[in-house]
């Protein structure tokens, strides 16, 4: 089988097509990373304070009050409900994919998963008391995300 000219020159210029069609998607694929990983950062800029004042409540808390919802006051269920709705957001805008799932898992997992363990309780009484089956799912939906595929790193980081 022989080749013309011509079909030689159509066979070049469809892989030069190809292959510059490839580094658009390419550059536009990176583009949306990095846009991603921007808006990320973002939110995180924008809720730093409220971050920043939860996880200091957080850390000056007797754990214990945490698993009795009960002996927390007004203001503490105040903060926690607050942060856990802005938790929330995140979770809805990786699960979404406006935010970057890679940029969470890279910068926050042992925060947020963290967090989730602490709160929880709190979390369950809010499903249970207010009848609220589905309160901070996708929060719950992130960190489980997170574990598993922090488990999956650490088994291919051992075998």
């Amino acid at each position: 089988m022989e080749i013309g000219f011509l079909d030689f020159l159509q066979i070049t210029v469809t892989l030069l097509v190809a292959i510059e069609l490839y580094y658009l998607v390419s550059e536009a694929k990176k583009s949306r990373i990095r846009e991603k990983h921007q808006a990320a950062l973002n939110y995180f800029d924008e809720h730093f304070d409220l971050q920043s004042e939860c996880t200091v409540w957080i850390n000056e808390k007797d754990k214990s009050l945490l698993l009795e919802v009960d002996n927390l006051d007004g203001a503490d269920k105040a903060i926690i409900r607050r942060y856990l709705t802005s938790l929330e957001r995140l979770a809805v805008g990786v699960g979404l994919g406006i935010l970057s799932y890679e940029f969470i898992r890279e910068s926050a997992t042992g925060r947020l998963r963290g967090h989730f363990v602490y709160l929880r309780p709190y979390i369950n009484s809010i499903r249970e008391t207010e009848g609220q089956k589905t309160a901070y799912s996708a929060f719950e939906w992130l960190c489980f995300e997170l574990e598993n595929e922090s488990w999956y790193d650490e088994i291919h980081l051992i075998g």
